[in-house]
């Protein structure tokens, strides 16, 4: 059987994690009071194993250090590559031979450029999925930078009303995570060292929702 065509899987893994969390949120109960889940008054947010996140606010997303060698063709290469998913019409097999590529040669500066793609706001919502899929296939090498994302405070959207603008952010947010939660356990099924990245993380999640749902992907793994 074919690999699933990747430019679509990636929006709709994205789409139907959102409507995932809409439904969640009536009947996943958050691992302890939503209160203790968040960082205490005044802390800021927990390293990363590769990120340097500077001074972030307890629900803020983590400000990051730019790549520290800078790669605009790398850069451009990802934007292009997003804007690729809207298309009707895509090489499937071409496409999976150049992210086969770019994975293989992926150098640490663009890992971390993907990191901060990742939990960049600003960042189109398709480069961010793009980015967050490019680290879970990058495995070992990329492992740091994708617990990063899973571990990063989601931004504080307020108190959104139903199917408010900021409660599809909101979902958007937990979606991404549970994109990379549902990468490393893609990689424990064949790296043991993933489950554990997994199990460590579990402490340093900020959402009660992203932590439940990683909790059940970790139990499942465990054979709970």
């Amino acid at each position: 059987m074919k690999k699933l065509l990747l430019p679509f899987v990636l929006i709709l893994v994205c789409l139907l994690a959102v409507l995932w969390f809409w439904r969640q949120r009536a009947h996943v109960a958050p691992l302890g009071d939503s209160r203790a889940a968040q960082p205490a008054s005044g802390a800021t947010s927990p390293p990363s194993m590769t990120a340097t996140e500077l001074g972030a606010e307890p629900g803020a997303a983590p400000v990051l250090a730019p790549p520290t060698v800078a790669d605009p063709e790398f850069q451009k290469w990802l934007s292009d590559e997003a804007k690729d998913v809207d298309q009707p019409k895509v090489d499937v097999e071409a496409k999976q031979r150049e992210l086969a590529r770019v994975v293989a040669n992926l150098t640490p500066a663009q890992a971390h450029l993907l990191l901060v793609t990742a939990l960049n706001d600003k960042s189109p919502s398709s480069e961010r999925i793009l980015a967050i899929y490019i680290l879970g296939e990058g495995g070992e090498k990329t492992r740091a930078e994708l617990v990063a994302v899973l571990t990063a405070p989601l931004k504080d959207r307020g108190a959104a009303a139903a199917h408010s603008e900021g409660e599809v952010k909101g979902s958007a947010d937990r979606a991404r995570a549970a994109m990379a939660v549902d990468a490393l356990a893609a990689q424990a099924k064949k790296d043991p060292a993933a489950l554990v990245a997994l199990g460590q993380a579990m402490d340093r999640i900020h959402d009660p929702y992203v932590k439940a749902y990683a909790q059940k992907r970790l139990e499942s793994l465990r054979g709970h």
